[in-house]
């Protein structure tokens, strides 16, 4: 596993991270906004930070380094992205949007609420045992002030909504926001606590199960 400060995160917005260096940071183009050819190019940096993060800390990680990885040029990145905290909000929007594709592809395990909440709970922990340095990303995207990671925070809300929300059958819309607000929170607060070294992961696990069992779900 590789060490991780979730709690102690250089490179945000308030600490004065840049644009390129000697540029103006400048609004970058929406996906939506460009070409098959520029969004394939935007994907390779994307998938770069992915890999990178896989056996790197985000605060040791530099976006020379990214550009390096996806062959592009480091006027290239930054014409995509304003700044690291943007590009690595992207790299854990990605991570994110392939663990909910996961969860989404399998059927969820359990015949009633609680079974099938626990079951997508316990992949969701599973992911970030297995890849524990994107927790630091999570941490990075509630914390800067960058508006573009804002923007970007937005869809990683929907997704993490959409996923926690599927296993709850005959829950009022009122009553499911408040849960996949509740179980969200347990999640991250529990995960932080893990890598923290003040709860192991093994009382992640019990613990996000206990929360569930108190919520009294209906079968």
């Amino acid at each position: 596993m590789p060490r991780l400060r979730p709690y102690a995160i250089r490179g945000t917005a308030a600490s004065g991270s840049p644009a390129a260096p000697g540029s103006t940071r400048s609004a970058p183009p929406r996906p939506e906004d460009l070409t098959t050819n520029q969004l394939a190019r935007r994907q390779r940096i994307i998938d770069a930070g992915v890999t990178l993060m896989r056996s790197r800390e985000y605060e040791d990680i530099q976006i020379r380094e990214v550009a390096q990885a996806a062959g592009l040029a480091l006027g290239t990145v930054y014409r995509y992205f304003a700044s690291k905290e943007h590009l690595f909000a992207a790299v854990f929007l990605e991570w994110l949007s392939t663990l909910s594709r996961a969860v989404e592809d399998e059927p969820t395990a359990g015949d009633d609420n609680r079974s099938r909440l626990v079951d997508v709970l316990f992949r969701t922990i599973r992911a970030f045992e297995q890849q524990p340095s994107f927790y630091t990303l999570l941490v990075m995207t509630t914390r800067t002030s960058d508006p573009f990671v804002r923007e970007l925070r937005e869809a990683m809300r929907e997704n993490s909504e959409r996923v926690l929300a599927t296993p709850l059958v005959g829950v009022s819309d009122d009553d499911r926001t408040v849960v996949v607000m509740v179980v969200g929170a347990m999640l991250e607060t529990a995960l932080g606590a893990w890598l923290s070294g003040v709860i192991s992961i093994e009382d992640v696990y019990a613990r996000t199960a206990r929360l569930v069992d108190l919520l009294r779900l209906p079968d």
